[in-house]
């Protein structure tokens, strides 16, 4: 049988090549190709009045048929944001905006599985966002700091107590812990570290990475759970820690208690007596594979692909169940991305544009 090619006026649209059979029993191969405006392009003869009949017949079911999924992905889009909007609001209580968050973060993979072969650049839905804008600055590292005491004694606190002011300030969410070739911190000054941020910061990670400059990724947790870990495998930290605290809350009087700088002082102070000034002697020298022992499974090991704020990178940031997500290039931590940021951005964006 003869095949003809079916093409609109507006162009070839990318549907492939699909096979059809007319009411006369013809076949026709419909082919698509979007941005090709083409007049009909016939074998070498022009077509009856009823094959075209035919063919515009045909690519108006083809045409309605994609119209009609195109809807069901909307009202499938609009149901997830509205359902999960609306328990967050009415169910767990949340503010309106973030019952629009938790909406926005719903329907993202949706959308994104619906449109994400039609996405070649970093703008969805006329948002660009850049990966700068939702990364978390990694700007306190408390390396040389810490172990300035370990190795000084006393002496070295006031290094140590300026970097952490700093961080007080700040407000860090994320301390660096560079383990340099697995043979610089002991395990004592981990534990001190992560009581110090739970207690005396806001800080949210302990960004564990080690090879000095490289900065190779080792995992992230948070202050608490890293303390709660590190006090499971070594109970007597805890107890020391919980003594130097209460002798430092002592130390103020009753009216006028010791500020945050003060306290901290005196713990670093007293901290190692509690071994008995030969902390040196029972330490632990901290690995990366003793890290991974004794904080799994709490510590977040998973790291992405270090690049471009893609749909993909976005969706795949969008499909952890944590709120930070390290991008690494060849093992080597470059950025943190925040999930809850990320998600801000693209609704005060869509909202901005939407009532601009």
């Amino acid at each position: 049988m003869p095949t003809e090619a079916i093409a609109t006026d507006r162009g070839l649209h990318k549907l492939g090549h699909l096979d059809l059979t007319t009411k006369a029993g013809r076949s026709l191969s419909v082919a698509c190709s979007s941005g090709l405006h083409s007049r009909c392009l016939m074998d070498d003869c022009e077509p009856s009045g009823d094959t075209r009949t035919e063919e515009v017949a045909v690519l108006s079911t083809l045409t309605h048929n994609r119209r009609m999924k195109i809807m069901a992905a909307g009202y499938v889009i609009v149901v997830v944001f509205g359902v999960v909007a609306i328990v967050a609001h009415w169910g767990f209580g949340a503010s309106g905006s973030v019952a629009l968050v938790a909406g926005v973060v719903a329907a993202a993979p949706i959308v994104v599985a619906f449109a994400g072969d039609r996405i070649t650049g970093i703008k969805a839905f006329s948002v660009e966002i850049s990966l700068a804008q939702v990364t978390v600055p990694v700007r306190v590292d408390l390396t040389q700091a810490v172990m300035a005491i370990a190795e000084t004694g006393p002496s070295g606190s006031p290094e140590l107590l300026a970097t952490l002011r700093d961080a007080i300030r700040a407000q860090a969410r994320l301390l660096r812990l560079n383990l340099h070739n697995d043979d610089y911190w002991w395990s004592t000054r981990v534990y001190l570290v992560a009581a110090l941020a739970e207690d005396y910061t806001k800080v949210e990670q302990l960004i564990f990475v080690r090879g000095q400059e490289e900065r190779l990724w080792v995992g992230m947790i948070d202050p608490a759970t890293a303390r709660e870990r590190l006090a499971e495998a070594f109970p007597e930290y805890e107890r020391n820690y919980r003594d130097v605290r209460n002798m430092a809350a002592a130390a103020g009087d009753v009216n006028t208690p010791l500020d945050k700088d003060a306290e901290i002082t005196n713990i670093l102070m007293n901290w190692p007596s509690k071994f008995g000034w030969n902390e040196a002697q029972l330490k632990q020298i901290v690995t990366g594979d003793l890290v991974r022992h004794w904080l799994d499974p709490a510590l977040d090991t998973e790291a992405l692909p270090h690049g471009p704020l893609t749909p993909l990178l976005r969706y795949q940031v969008n499909l952890r169940p944590r709120r930070y997500t390290a991008l690494t290039a060849d093992g080597r931590l470059l950025a943190v991305v925040d999930k809850c940021e990320l998600a801000t951005r693209t609704t005060d964006e869509l909202l901005r544009r939407q009532f601009a």
